[in-house]
């Protein structure tokens, strides 16, 4: 019964590891959604900035086009039109940098989400590198008490708790890290 118990705790350790893993995954969708979705309504402002742009440079290039007389009044309106389509060039280059700036700050927050995550794969590949030498351990462990001489009746019980407890000891740096890092990677004031 020990080991039927030893082997659902190691299969409920391999379900709780792939339940924060689907977890992490839908986070890191929805993320990538909210970012997406910025971006696409930002891509549709700047389109929709650049058609009024070229409306109106087209208007001004018709109505310079279509003033042949060199008289005072026409130059000063063409004046006009020179001075608005500088406006429109200054407004069209601050809704550059704002976009610049957007995505200036996406690729930062990028950054910063691909440092944490080096850090938690670091920890993890930690965490997995202490298992595999403890499961090495145990498994020396094994085959040491399969290749010894045969032992009392009553030994079985007390190997199999052993197995267990290894079993669980096993477990628990993973479970450590993964408790560090779920606790690190929460959003302040969130606990």
């Amino acid at each position: 019964k020990e080991a039927e118990a030893a082997e659902l705790r190691v299969q409920l350790g391999v379900l709780q590891d792939e339940r924060e893993e689907l977890r992490d995954t839908a986070l890191q969708q929805d993320l990538e959604h909210d970012a997406l979705q910025t971006q696409l309504e930002e891509m549709l402002k700047y389109r929709n900035a650049g058609e009024a742009r070229v409306a109106v440079l087209m208007d001004h290039l018709v109505n310079l086009l279509g003033r042949g007389d060199s008289s005072p009044a026409s130059r000063a309106r063409g004046g006009e039109l020179l001075e608005e389509a500088l406006a429109d060039a200054e407004a069209h280059h601050g809704c550059g940098e704002k976009r610049l700036a957007l995505f200036r700050s996406q690729l930062e927050e990028a950054r910063r989400e691909n440092r944490t995550r080096a850090r938690r794969l670091s920890d993890l590949q930690s965490a997995t590198t202490g298992i595999h030498t403890r499961m090495c351990q145990l498994q020396d462990w094994v085959l040491a008490q399969k290749l010894s001489p045969a032992e009392p009746l009553g030994a079985g019980a007390s190997e199999s708790s052993a197995v267990g407890r290894w079993l669980d000891e096993a477990a628990s740096p993973r479970r450590q890290a993964e408790q560090t890092l779920s606790s690190a990677a929460s959003p302040p004031g969130s606990a």
